[in-house]
């Protein structure tokens, strides 16, 4: 990929998916976000975040897309280059430390009910629980699945134990939502404005989000407060 080659490349954290991400300066100076996967299903979960960014675009607050492309190497890998507009602020992880954690939880919830609130029926992007679960078991059978990140109840749990559950408690009814789908506090940008309230400037890090059952978005979001805002 030689977009941008030749420009001085900051490597800046997050993509908890795997993906790499940069900030690089375009050709006018201004500060731009480049996200690579390296991982063919990661790849592809980039380019549904991709079209959902697009369709989102106008209708709430997220970066404009400036360029996304996906390739197979001569190596057989595969690799997606998503190159974004660098939304202003910080993310609300990093407010909580600034700022009135209330006011944070506040602007938490807002973003949540404004975009739970747009109509979907015309959203390209759609998320099939089948489809999730056999991400689920693929992850398990191929050992990769990171047990040291699971909340406190279920450490010392077997995976097979869990996985039963998930099966078990699959539901048959959905409320269905445009969802974000990683809907964590470090996915919301926001800054100050002149009278130092805090306003949301956009979502980030959209790849599993679509039409979906809003409770994918409340659990994660019921767990980031009681992790980073208290109960």
């Amino acid at each position: 990929m030689n977009l941008y080659k030749g420009t001085k490349l900051e490597s800046i954290p997050g993509g908890a998916s795997g993906a790499k991400l940069y900030q690089v300066k375009d050709y006018f100076g201004e500060d731009i976000i480049m996200k690579v996967e390296t991982i063919l299903s990661e790849a592809e979960t980039l380019a549904r975040e991709v079209e959902l960014i697009k369709w989102l675009n106008g209708k709430v607050l997220v970066p404009s897309v400036l360029h996304f492309e996906q390739v197979q190497k001569l190596d057989g890998n595969w690799e997606a280059m998503f190159v974004m507009s660098k939304l202003d602020g910080k993310n609300l992880k990093m407010w909580r430390h600034e700022h009135d954690k209330e006011e944070v939880a506040k602007l938490y919830g807002s973003a949540l009910r404004t975009l739970h609130l747009l109509p979907f029926d015309d959203c390209p992007v759609k998320v099939d629980l089948d489809d999730r679960l056999v991400e689920v078991r693929q992850k398990i059978d191929a050992g990769t699945v990171d047990t040291e990140d699971f909340e406190a109840q279920y450490k010392g749990v077997s995976l097979e134990s869990l996985w039963s559950q998930l099966v078990i408690k699959k539901p048959i009814d959905f409320d269905l939502v445009i969802a974000h789908g990683d809907y964590c506090l470090d996915n919301l940008m926001a800054e100050l404005d002149e009278g130092l309230k805090l306003i949301f400037t956009g979502f980030i890090d959209l790849g599993r989000g679509g039409v979906q059952d809003r409770y994918q978005d409340i659990a994660l979001a019921l767990r980031s407060v009681r992790k980073h805002l208290g109960q």
